[in-house]
């Protein structure tokens, strides 16, 4: 049994929606896995250009996310799956660019197969984005170099990413990055770190954390390289063994969210200095006075007791000249400055 998929608009189908059709049909034909749904024949009927594939009874991931509570080690069976089925396309040229889990089917024996190829690329391409200036993609799994070129070339690490939003969804039962909007959200996809899985469930182990973690690294070269790292990486979490990537430093996060924001951490350091600055300006004034005031507590102030020139009171002076004590005569003071140590001269 096979399945067919047609453009929507038919013969009134745009010249950039017709050539993006025959292109995910030409890669996807090209692709023969166990776990990628297969192409078997394209054509075209009075202007309605189609395509066969294998019909895949079951579901799909995304809806499993919503309406089952899907354990830490069947996230990771179904993902780990999921990379190696990603690492043959790469191996054969072909970046897929929206691995999502509507895109995951999962078949009545409970195997994932990847589907829907309709924005894939070959790996010697660069196409971002389309002659109409849209963005390709579903913001909540891209990549920030499909969001921006600054952000890097596409590549296999692209497909990384999407593996670990993936994985994060389906532990958590929602995505790495939300928001309200699509504009809001492919912000967020270039400056907001997410959340460890672990924030939504402290059940869920420290190795999934820093595997989904690293995935999702803004910079593609701080993701794991290969989808067959992934594979690897799952395989040594779901035989419980230690994973081989290290959880990130707070250290090592503020300096990589510096380098993406230069700006904010140039104006953050800046004012962390003055701060630093006033506070050592403060210190320099108040530890006379602190030494001073310990200096009472454990009698060792030396003072004196004079007439003021301009209270007309007699004072008490510690011997640094600072004030402690105005009496309304020098016996009064004498006796007060008495219970702080030795009296050395009166006024």
């Amino acid at each position: 049994m096979v399945a067919l998929k047609t453009i929507l608009l038919g013969e009134f189908a745009s010249a950039e929606e017709i050539k993006r059709f025959q292109t995910e049909a030409e890669l996807a034909a090209n692709l023969q896995h166990a776990n990628i749904v297969s192409i078997h024949e394209v054509g075209e009927v009075d202007g309605q250009h189609f395509y066969s594939m294998d019909f895949v009874e079951g579901t799909d991931l995304a809806h499993l996310i919503r309406n089952e509570s899907l354990s830490v080690e069947e996230a990771a069976e179904y993902v780990r799956v999921v990379a190696k089925a990603t690492q043959y396309a790469h191996d054969n040229g072909v970046i897929h660019r929206d691995i999502k889990p509507s895109n995951i089917l999962i078949d009545e024996n409970n195997q994932p197969h990847i589907t829907d190829f309709r924005l894939a690329q070959r790996l010697d391409a660069n196409t971002r984005i389309t002659v109409t200036g849209q963005i390709l993609g579903t913001p909540s799994y891209m990549a920030p170099e499909q969001v921006s070129p600054k952000r890097g070339a596409i590549a296999e690490p692209t497909d990384v990413y999407a593996l670990g939003a993936i994985l994060y969804e389906s532990v958590t039962r929602v995505p790495p990055i939300q928001g309200d909007s699509s504009a809001s959200l492919l912000v967020d996809v270039l400056e907001k770190t997410p959340k460890p899985p672990s924030y939504y469930d402290s059940s869920i182990p420290k190795d999934i954390d820093t595997i989904c973690i690293k995935c999702l690294s803004k910079n593609p070269r701080h993701r794991y390289q290969s989808a067959e790292d992934v594979y690897d990486e799952l395989t040594r979490f779901l035989n419980h063994e230690p994973i081989e990537a290290t959880k990130i430093s707070r250290i090592k996060r503020a300096w990589r969210w510096s380098c993406r924001r230069p700006a904010n951490a140039a104006f953050g350091a800046t004012a962390m200095i003055l701060g630093l600055l006033l506070f050592a300006i403060f210190c320099g004034f108040l530890a006379p006075q602190v030494h001073s005031a310990r200096a009472f507590f454990t009698g060792k102030v030396t003072y004196s007791v004079e007439k003021h020139p301009v209270l007309d009171h007699p004072v008490a002076y510690i011997r640094n000249a600072r004030i402690i004590y105005v009496g309304a005569t020098v016996k009064e003071t004498n006796r007060v400055a008495q219970s702080y140590g030795t009296v050395l001269a009166t006024g």
